[in-house]
């Protein structure tokens, strides 16, 4: 064992004991600052936080490696939590570590965080020889990975990103595929009247919207693609027809031309039934993420398979990670499971060996990747 697995439990548990949902990452920087100044050669934070009303950028940390021939590796995982985790206190048994159910535990993603910590404390303690290693500790992750959107990939020399950030999966499992996902908004306006005195003059939007939504597959459209509407606001009071109603929702799928396709079919739909009835549409989309896919011959997969001491599993997943925009910008990243397991509700947990394996794991990969000549 190569890791320091008692290190390793303290670090998490002070990690989730930090109140730090997006938006409010400043306690966690200062303590990953903290704890690392002395193992890196630089630590950056950027401005992130000016462009989505936070108080604290990403962070960007150097680690000088012996080894200048060996590919520089950018391990990655996210600061911030979907809930508070503020006032918990995690359960420790022999096995697992858990929420106190009051909240979250937060190991999505203060174990990755944790991780990360460990393994950089002990290729160094352990005097082995390594590659440079390039980290970036990512803000708003749970809010539309908003953070690494306004991350500067030019300051990157590493090629191969690992994000620490897989829950639900066993440990020895690579995400190397993930979708594309648009957000749209579809307004719809009818006409306002009176509801009890003149209900005749008005155009009810919700109706309307209604015999649309009716006629839209949603959910798992095939194997590929998904859509959901998940937001509706409309209407003002119970005694006036409703003139207005918003809807939001989202399209996935592997294949940017079939999300194109599915969005022009919801857009025929509501022009129909809008336009019969004599209200108005507008629609407005916005790219969420681009999908990837990072075959199992390319050098990212193949350290980690060297490292791992039983069966790989690649498998694809569908949902969005940093690791979506690390590729968007010409790096090749995948998302690595860590051994956490419910993530975002109150029943989350940690299964303990299989966050040490996982820590040793990552240990590993950036041993495999030491004799690679760039």
């Amino acid at each position: 064992m190569k890791i320091s697995p008692q290190r390793l439990t303290e670090t998490f548990l002070e990690l989730v004991k930090i109140d730090g949902v997006s938006r409010n990452e400043k306690a966690v920087k200062e303590y990953l600052c903290n704890d690392l100044k002395d193992y890196v050669l630089t630590i950056h934070e950027d401005t992130a936080y000016d462009n989505v009303d936070g108080n604290s950028g990403n962070l960007f940390m150097k680690v000088r490696g012996s080894e200048k021939s060996a590919p520089t590796i950018i391990l990655s995982a996210h600061m911030d939590t979907i809930n508070p985790t503020k006032g918990m206190e995690p359960i420790v048994t022999d096995t697992k570590i858990m929420s106190d159910g009051s909240t979250i535990l937060g190991a999505d993603n203060r174990l990755g965080v944790a991780i990360i910590c460990e393994i950089i404390k002990s290729l160094q303690d352990n005097n082995e020889r390594f590659g440079n290693i390039e980290i970036v500790f990512s803000i708003c992750e749970e809010i539309g990975l908003l953070g690494i959107k306004n991350f500067d990939f030019n300051q990157l020399k590493g090629r191969n990103a690992y994000v620490l950030d897989a829950g639900n999966l066993s440990v020895g499992t690579i995400i190397n595929q993930a979708p594309s996902a648009v957000r749209f908004t579809i307004e719809v306006k009818g006409r306002a009247a009176h509801a009890g005195i003149a209900p005749e003059k008005g155009l009810n939007a919700i109706v309307i919207a209604a015999k649309a939504l009716a006629r839209i597959r949603q959910g798992r459209l095939n194997d590929h693609c998904t859509l959901n509407i998940g937001s509706i606001h409309g209407g003002t009071a119970t005694n006036i027809v409703p003139d207005n109603v918003s809807m939001r929702g989202e399209i996935r799928s592997y294949y940017q031309k079939e999300i194109d396709t599915v969005w022009t079919e919801v857009q025929t739909v509501f022009r129909d039934e809008v336009v019969s009835a004599g209200g108005e549409v507008f629609f407005k989309t916005e790219q969420d993420y681009d999908t990837y896919l990072i075959n199992e011959d390319r050098s990212i997969i193949q350290y980690a398979k060297q490292a791992f001491s039983g069966k790989l599993s690649v498998v694809p997943c569908f949902g969005g990670s940093d690791a979506n925009i690390f590729n968007k910008n010409g790096i090749d990243a995948v998302v690595i499971s860590v051994g956490n397991w419910e993530p975002h509700t109150n029943e989350e947990f940690v299964i303990i060996d299989e966050m040490i394996s996982a820590a040793q794991w990552v240990y590993d990969i950036i041993l495999a990747s030491r004799d690679t000549t760039v």
